[in-house]
């Protein structure tokens, strides 16, 4: 059966995030961990954005891939072991770790996000307007973070935590990138830039991991040769690392199997193929049959 996968070819150099904080969704794992906070969070995450945009007919959460397939899962499948969305969506709306939860409490949406602790930062296409931005917008006084590179881009996510001095320089520095002139931040830095002035102010700490670009075959995806320390790209012409001056050798390939895009399966294996035509008939989305 052929497996879902959000990307095939060439990956981009990105950053995922997630903040330190202790909770019953996430025991047992290392909440330092932003591999292991993602991969306990993601399907409710996914799942509670479901249900807030309305994309849940019959309690199946469906909607249709770059190729025109049809996609979903059962919502109780996801959040059935924790007790139903309700129980997981009041535990994240008192939670300081929940950004979008925080903000609703203000007046918005009452019922707002679940699991939105973690996240990812990418550059979307637009990776040189970002270095040159953040370059631009660099604070004069970055003492607090411990690793210099050039560029700056690298020091920022090479101490592989955001907490207290480092914080506040990185809100400074993409409030100045989002007002910097052509380049306007997407909703994922909109979304890291306002967790930061909430981990600022409730005194919390964010773990953060340079993601290096790579490679995806729809089965493995490798990751390549970079800098241990930096994790900038490794450049062989170079005795170490060119960014941190680090030196010696680089950190080799990193091969992992590819996590495709679950929950989200082909919505036949969810509710059988003879009843697709009928269920998207009734869930009002024969129109793009």
């Amino acid at each position: 059966m052929k497996r879902q996968v959000a990307i095939i070819g060439p990956t981009p150099e990105f950053v995922r995030w997630s903040v330190r904080h202790n909770c019953p969704m996430r025991a047992d794992t290392d909440i330092a961990s932003v591999d292991g906070t993602e991969k306990r969070l993601r399907a409710l995450h996914t799942a509670g954005l479901a249900v807030q945009t309305g994309i849940v007919h019959e309690g199946i959460a469906v909607r249709r891939d770059q190729n025109g397939d049809w996609l979903g899962f059962r919502i109780d499948d996801v959040f059935g072991c924790w007790g139903g969305y309700e129980s997981v969506q009041s535990l994240c709306a008192i939670c300081p770790a929940n950004l979008p939860q925080s903000k609703n409490l203000d007046g918005g949406n009452p019922r707002g996000m679940v699991a939105g602790c973690f996240g990812w930062l990418t550059t979307d296409g637009d990776q040189n307007d970002w270095r040159r931005a953040v370059e631009q917008s660099w604070p004069g006084d970055s003492r607090s973070f411990s690793i210099r590179t050039n560029p700056h881009w690298y020091s920022l996510w090479a101490d592989r935590t955001l907490s207290e001095g480092r914080i506040e320089h990185a809100i400074d520095l993409f409030r100045n990138v989002s007002d910097s002139g052509p380049l306007q931040l997407r909703p994922a830095a909109m979304n890291f830039r306002d967790m930061l002035e909430n981990c600022h102010r409730h005194g919390l700490n964010i773990d953060v991991e340079l993601v290096p670009a790579g490679f995806s075959d729809g089965i493995t995806w490798t990751i390549g040769r970079h800098c241990d320390r930096c994790r900038a790209p490794f450049d062989d012409s170079w005795k170490g690392c060119r960014v941190c001056q680090k030196q010696g050798g680089s950190h080799p390939e990193i091969k992992k199997r590819v996590l495709g895009l679950r929950p989200w399966v082909s919505l036949t294996r969810v509710i059988g193929k003879v009843n697709l035509k009928d269920f998207l008939l009734k869930a009002r989305l024969d129109r793009t049959l």
